[in-house]
């Protein structure tokens, strides 16, 4: 009973973890602003890569705004179930006027960090 118990609650801690807790997988500059590069990446996520980022049917992804004209994130629309999320996006914007993309993925998820870049050239 006693390992029934560790065993419960380790499955528990291990479902609170989240990306959001991870270094992002890597980080980009695009000279372009804020709302460009966001407009880039829900395109990237969109067209050039849904079968990489999951088989299946095509995910098409939103802009959510974190702070408004200072960060947003890219993400998939409807949740992916394999225990929460998967991937997403986040796009900072620099004083420079550029902005910084952060992709942030679970194991070998290429096809996010392949849109970020894309989206940085």
């Amino acid at each position: 009973m006693r390992s029934v118990i560790i065993l419960a609650t380790a499955a528990l801690t291990a479902c609170s973890v989240t990306l959001r807790n991870d270094p992002p997988a890597a980080t980009f500059t695009a000279s372009t602003g804020l709302d460009e590069t966001a407009t880039c990446l829900v395109r990237a996520l969109n067209e050039d890569n849904p079968r990489a980022l999951l088989p299946g049917p095509h995910l098409t992804h939103q802009v959510q705004i974190v702070e408004p004209g200072r960060v947003y994130e890219v993400l998939p629309q409807k949740t992916i179930v394999v225990g929460g999320e998967v991937y997403f996006i986040r796009a900072t914007a620099l004083p420079s006027g550029g902005t910084q993309i952060e992709p942030f993925a679970i194991g070998t998820w290429r096809g996010v960090k392949e849109a970020a870049e894309s989206c940085a050239g």
